[in-house]
C-alpha cells in the first residue's frame, strides 16, 4: 500500500497486520499440511527441527541489536524483557527457548550433537544474514518491523497440537511451542508500540510498511527452507560456530 498521507494510528497498524497476514501463509506449505494430517515422516521432522535450531539460535541474538539501537529509555526495558523472554527461563516456561527447542528435538529423536553440527540450507543462512544486517543498522522500530510474532502464533499453536495428536508428543516436550505462542502475542504489542511512535509522518509510515513486506517475505524465505530441509543441501558452516554478523 503506497501511503500518500497520514495513517490513523488504527488503519497505520491495521495495514502491517493485513501485510504479514497475506504474505505469511504458513498453513498452505505442504509441510505444515502433511504435519497437522499426521504424515510428514519423522525424519523430515528432524530435518526441519534442526533448522529451526539454528533460526532460534540466530534470531535471538539478533534482538541484542534492537536494544541497542534504540534511543528510548522507557521502551528499552520492555525490549530488555524479551531479551529475557527467551534467553532465559526468568520471565516465561521453565527454560530459554533455545534450551526447549533442544528438549523438544530429543523428543523427536534428534540429539545434541547432531544440532551442534547441523548446517542452514541456503535460505536459511541467507535470510539469516539479511536480518542481522538490517536489525544491526537500522532504528528499533524499523528493525522490530521485521519480525513476524503475531502471524505465527498460530503456526507455534498448530505445531504443538499436531506434534501431540499425531507424534506421540506430551506438554513437556511441545512446550517450546506452546511458550513461544504465548511469548510472541506480547511481543507482537510491543512492535506495534514501537512503530506507532516510529511513523509520525506519512514518509516513514512507508517506510515501515516496505520494510514490513521485506521483513515478512524474508522470514518466508528462511521458514520455507526450514520446511523443506529434507530436500535442500547444506552450506557453510555449522549453526552453532557460524554467527552471521
Amino acid at each position: 500500500m503506497a501511503v500518500v498521507q497520514m495513517l490513523s494510528p488504527d488503519a497505520f497498524i491495521g495495514e502491517v497486520r493485513a501485510i504479514r497476514a497475506k504474505a505469511f501463509k504458513y498453513s498452505e506449505h505442504p509441510f505444515i499440511v502433511a504435519l497437522k494430517q499426521g504424515k510428514a515422516p519423522k525424519k523430515h521432522v528432524q530435518e526441519w527441527a534442526k533448522q529451526m535450531y539454528i533460526v532460534l539460535n540466530h534470531t535471538g541474538r539478533s534482538n541484542g541489536f534492537i536494544y541497542a539501537n534504540c534511543a528510548d529509555p522507557d521502551l528499552r526495558p520492555t525490549l530488555a524483557n524479551v531479551i529475557a523472554d527467551e534467553e532465559t527461563s526468568t520471565q516465561c516456561g521453565s527454560d530459554s527457548h533455545i534450551r526447549l527447542h533442544a528438549k523438544f528435538c530429543r523428543a523427536i529423536g534428534v540429539t545434541d550433537q547432531e544440532l551442534k553440527q547441523e548446517r542452514p540450507v541456503a535460505a536459511v543462512k541467507e535470510g539469516l544474514e539479511w536480518l542481522m544486517e538490517v536489525r544491526k543498522s537500522k532504528p528499533s522500530a524499523l528493525a522490530l518491523s521485521t519480525s513476524i510474532e503475531e502471524p505465527a502464533v498460530g503456526l507455534w499453536a498448530l505445531l504443538a497440537d499436531a506434534f501431540r495428536k499425531h507424534y506421540g508428543l506430551n506438554d513437556d516436550d511441545v512446550e517450546m511451542w506452546t511458550v513461544h505462542a504465548e511469548g510472541d502475542i506480547e511481543h507482537g504489542d510491543l512492535g506495534s508500540r514501537l512503530i506507532l511512535g516510529y511513523g509520525t509522518t506519512a514518509e516513514r509510515q512507508r517506510e515501515v510498511l516496505d520494510t514490513v513486506k521485506k521483513g515478512v517475505d524474508n522470514f518466508w524465505r528462511i521458514f520455507d527452507g526450514a520446511f523443506r530441509a529434507h530436500e535442500l543441501l547444506r552450506v557453510g558452516e555449522p549453526g552453532w560456530a557460524w554467527a552471521p554478523r
